[in-house]
C-alpha cells in the first residue's frame, strides 16, 4: 500500500476536516502519516490522534511567531517576509527534508498552496517530484491583485473542491480542469445544530441572559498582508456599524457579541467597542465555540467569513457586512440566502429586515448542496479522491 502525508497548520479545521479522510484510508491499508505545522503558527498539535496514525511536529511553540500571524496591517510586508525566509532556510526546511527523507510519501494532502509555510512546502515537493493534492479548507473570495498567486495555482495533481461553486474559481486560476474534483468537506458530514444546542444554551444565559434579541458577528482578517483593506479602514466599518445599530438596541432589547477570527488583533476591536455608543450592549468573546455562538444568536453577522456557510448550515439568520473597498466579496447576497446590512446606509433598518426575512427551505437546500457536495459522506468522497491520486502517481 502507499504512504499518504497530511499536513496541517491548524489544529481545528485542517485536523477536522482530514483526520476522517486519514481514518478510512489507514482503514484501507495506506500508511498514513499527519506532519504538522501547528507550532510555528503559535498553535498546539492536537493530540487526539487516530489509531494508525503516525504524527510528528515540525517546530516549537513561539509567541513571537503568533504575534506576527495577528499583527496589523503591514503594507510593505518586507521584514516579515525576510524573517520568514530566514526561518525557512535555517529551521524549517531541514526539519522537512528529514521528515520526507524518513519516509518518502507516494503523495501529500495539504490544505493551503499559498501561506507560509506551505507555499515553500509545495515548492519543496514539486522539485522532489513527489504528487500533492490540495484539500480546499473553507469558502473562496476573489482575491486583490497584489497577491503574486492564486490558491490553487501552484500545480496539484488533484484539487479536493467544496462544490461545483467552486470548480469556476479553480479553472479561472489555472488549475486543469481534470484535476478538479467536487468531493464536499469532510468537516461537516456531521454538523447539526443538535451538537452545539447544549453548548448554545450555556452561552446564552452567560452573555445574554437579559436580551431579546442576540447578534453574532463572526469577523475574519480581511486586513491581513495583500488583503481587501488595511486595519484602519477594517475597523472604521465596525465603528460605522456600531453606530447605525445603537437606534434599535432599545428597541430590540439587543446584545451584540463580536468574536473576532483567531488571525486578527482583538486590541482594535477593543478600542471601537469602548469608544461606541453600543459599548453597555456588545462584548468580545474569544473563548466561545463560535458553532455554538451561531447557534444561541437570533442572527449572525459575517463580513466573508466561511462561517457564513456555517450559519446557513446551523439554520441561523445570516447578514453580511460588507468589505471596504471590495464590497459584498462572497455570494450570499446574490443567491438570496442572506441580508446586507450596510453601516454607510441604515445598519438599523437592515437588521430589522433581517430579523423578518423568510428563508425558503428549498432555496437554502440548493445553495448548500451546490457548495458543499456529498453532504454527509464526503469523507468517502475526498478518501477515494486520494486513493485514486494515489494509485495514479505509483509507478507500476
Amino acid at each position: 500500500m502507499a504512504s499518504i502525508d497530511f499536513v496541517i497548520s491548524n489544529p481545528r479545521h485542517h485536523w477536522a476536516m482530514m483526520k476522517p479522510v486519514a481514518a478510512r484510508l489507514a482503514t484501507a491499508g495506506h500508511h498514513c502519516r499527519f506532519v504538522s505545522l501547528c507550532e510555528l503558527r503559535g498553535e498546539v498539535t492536537p493530540d487526539d490522534t487516530v489509531n494508525g496514525l503516525h504524527l510528528v511536529k515540525v517546530g516549537e511553540p513561539s509567541d513571537r511567531t503568533r504575534a506576527s500571524v495577528i499583527g496589523l496591517t503591514n503594507p510593505t510586508g518586507w521584514p516579515r517576509d525576510a524573517a520568514r525566509t530566514v526561518a525557512w532556510h535555517l529551521r524549517i526546511k531541514p526539519a522537512i527534508t528529514r521528515i520526507l527523507d524518513d519516509t518518502r510519501p507516494h503523495v501529500v494532502v495539504v490544505p493551503n498552496d499559498i501561506a507560509y509555510p506551505l507555499r515553500q512546502y509545495v515548492e519543496t515537493l514539486s522539485i522532489r517530484r513527489i504528487p500533492w493534492v490540495l484539500m480546499q479548507e473553507g469558502i473562496l473570495l476573489p482575491l486583490p491583485p497584489s497577491r503574486v498567486a492564486f490558491y490553487g495555482s501552484r500545480g496539484a495533481s488533484a484539487i479536493a473542491a467544496w462544490g461545483d461553486a467552486y470548480l469556476p474559481y479553480f479553472s479561472q486560476v489555472g488549475a486543469p480542469p481534470a484535476s478538479i474534483h467536487a468531493v464536499g468537506s469532510p468537516r461537516y458530514d456531521s454538523y447539526a445544530r443538535d451538537i452545539y444546542a447544549p453548548a448554545a444554551v450555556e452561552l446564552r444565559v452567560r452573555h445574554a441572559a437579559n436580551c431579546t434579541t442576540l447578534l453574532a458577528f463572526l469577523t475574519t482578517p480581511v486586513d491581513k498582508p495583500g488583503g481587501h483593506c488595511t486595519t484602519d479602514e477594517k475597523l472604521a466599518s465596525v465603528a460605522q456599524l456600531l453606530a447605525g445599530l445603537v437606534p434599535v438596541a432599545d428597541r430590540r432589547g439587543l446584545r451584540l457579541l463580536i468574536k473576532p477570527h483567531r488571525g486578527e488583533d482583538v486590541r482594535g476591536y477593543e478600542r471601537v467597542l469602548n469608544e461606541s455608543g453600543l459599548r453597555s450592549r456588545s462584548r468580545l468573546v474569544l473563548d466561545v465555540d463560535p458553532h455554538a455562538l451561531m447557534t444561541a444568536a437570533d442572527a449572525v453577522l459575517v463580513n466573508g467569513s466561511t462561517s457564513g456557510l456555517e450559519a446557513l448550515m446551523l439554520g441561523a439568520r445570516l447578514g453580511v457586512v460588507p468589505v471596504p473597498r471590495s464590497g459584498y466579496v462572497h455570494d450570499f447576497l446574490e443567491a438570496r440566502v442572506a441580508t446586507a446590512i450596510d453601516p454607510s446606509r441604515d445598519p438599523a433598518a437592515d437588521l430589522e429586515d433581517l430579523m423578518y426575512a423568510e428563508q425558503e427551505p428549498d432555496a437554502l437546500a440548493g445553495y448548500l448542496n451546490h457548495h458543499l457536495a456529498n453532504r454527509g459522506t464526503a469523507g468517502d468522497a475526498v478518501a477515494a479522491l486520494v486513493d485514486e491520486t494515489t494509485r495514479l502517481c505509483i509507478p507500476h
